[in-house]
């Protein structure tokens, strides 16, 4: 009995310790996967970026503003690896299969190349907005203005290069 509670203890303690471990990228190693040119809209500044650090959760995140002409391009990962429970909250609602349309916008979920998330348009602002999980980990938003094609956001994420990302 005392083996089986020691060895019980043990593979506890292993699980414990691989979580605790699971510490998310450091920004700066985010903002290496923001090209500071994508599809004609060229870069403005610097990135952006933060950590942060508590105990056993951590989290980062890294943003690129870019501009072409009246069009504005930003593009966000956030890495949730070290608090997988806010991933969670901020992809559960995707899972519905939910949409939305009226006048002024639409909203539903949405897949992309195996990628779920949420894609919303303001038709009136002409802001497209689309929001992907990215390998249970990664939350990669790319917001757009002054746009006609409510597609494009799609295709900015496909060159992002996602595939690199550990």
């Amino acid at each position: 009995m005392k083996r089986t509670l020691l060895y019980l203890t043990l593979q506890l303690s292993i699980v414990f310790l691989a979580q605790s471990q699971n510490k998310a990228l450091h920004y700066k190693e985010l903002q290496k996967h923001l090209p500071t040119e994508i599809m004609g809209y060229a870069s403005e500044g610097d990135p952006m970026g933060n950590m942060f650090d508590m105990n056993d959760m951590s989290y980062s995140s890294a943003v690129r503003e870019y501009a072409k002409g009246d069009s504005y391009l930003t593009v966000a990962i956030i890495d949730y690896i070290g608090a997988s429970n806010m991933y969670q909250a901020s992809t559960m609602a995707w899972a519905g299969n939910m949409s939305y349309e009226d006048d002024e916008q639409k909203a539903s979920s949405i897949t992309v190349d195996g990628m779920p998330g949420w894609f919303s348009y303001n038709k009136i602002d002409k802001e497209a907005q689309l929001i992907l999980g990215y390998k249970d980990r990664y939350l990669i938003t790319v917001s757009l203005t002054d746009t006609d094609d409510e597609d494009i956001v799609k295709t900015i994420v496909q060159k992002l290069g996602l595939s690199k990302l550990p």
